[in-house]
């Protein structure tokens, strides 16, 4: 007898795990599945809105999430509903620019390039003021200040006696040559145009001034001197600035 109800137990285990499984994927298959046959009949479904899979035949909470379990029928408005208390937005994906709008403080400019700095090239008195304010336009090549200079007498003075000594030489000429030369070019380094040095030699009469010239166009954004001031070799007189075009300096970070 004990040995006939062991063969039977073993028998009926042996079936009844199968039994179990099927068993276990029909209540699976009646909790999980999109459309059961009562709701097929007509019967009330109930399902959770954040997990649509879940179909239950009465109300409750979501046994995935715990939320409650709402109608079927009403599940499209509140899917609808959640996003948008969560102000979820969603469109078609498609390729585009992106970008981001930045709000910044900045400063206009003058361009660095398009600067120009007027030292003095001599030591001397300045006697007239061409440009005589801030903020004045000028134009390439205009005066901008006259500067007595003693330098500026002896160099020119220098540059016609070599050129009396030149004309009066009867042997070779080559030391003259290089002499007169070397005044030239000491007269250019001050400031003197070519047309001017041709000029003091054409005439033989010694200037006494020196012109100063704006070297571009535009307008005077800083002025150092005043009439009856002495410069030194060097001295800033004016800063000119070109303002078209201008730059645009923005403050952007990271």
């Amino acid at each position: 007898m004990k040995q006939f109800i062991a063969k039977f137990g073993g028998h009926v285990s042996a079936v009844a795990v199968p039994l179990l499984v099927i068993g276990g994927l029909l209540l699976v298959l009646g909790i999980w599945s999109p459309q059961t046959g009562q709701e097929l009949a007509g019967e009330e479904v109930w399902t959770c809105s954040m997990h649509p899979q879940v179909r239950l035949p009465k109300p409750g909470r979501c046994p995935i999430c715990g939320m409650t379990l709402v109608r079927v029928s009403q599940l499209a408005s509140e899917q609808k509903r959640m996003e948008q208390q969560a102000g979820l937005v969603t469109e078609p994906a498609a390729y585009r620019e992106v970008f981001k709008e930045i709000r910044t403080v900045g400063k206009l400019d003058y361009n660095e390039a398009r600067v120009a700095f007027i030292t003095a090239r001599i030591a001397g008195r300045v006697d007239r003021v061409y440009a005589d304010f801030t903020g004045v336009k000028v134009k390439k090549n205009n005066h901008l200040v006259d500067i007595y200079s003693p330098d500026l007498y002896q160099t020119q003075a220098e540059l016609i006696r070599t050129l009396e000594a030149a004309e009066k030489a009867t042997g070779d000429r080559r030391f003259y040559t290089a002499a007169i030369e070397a005044s030239r070019t000491k007269l250019r380094l001050l400031g003197i145009l070519p047309e001017q040095i041709a000029e003091i030699e054409k005439t033989g009469k010694v200037q006494t001034h020196l012109t100063v010239y704006a070297p571009i166009g535009g307008v005077v954004i800083e002025k150092n001197i005043r009439e009856q001031q002495y410069v030194a070799e060097g001295d800033m007189l004016y800063r000119i600035a070109e303002l078209d075009p201008l730059w645009l300096y923005l403050d952007i970070y990271e």
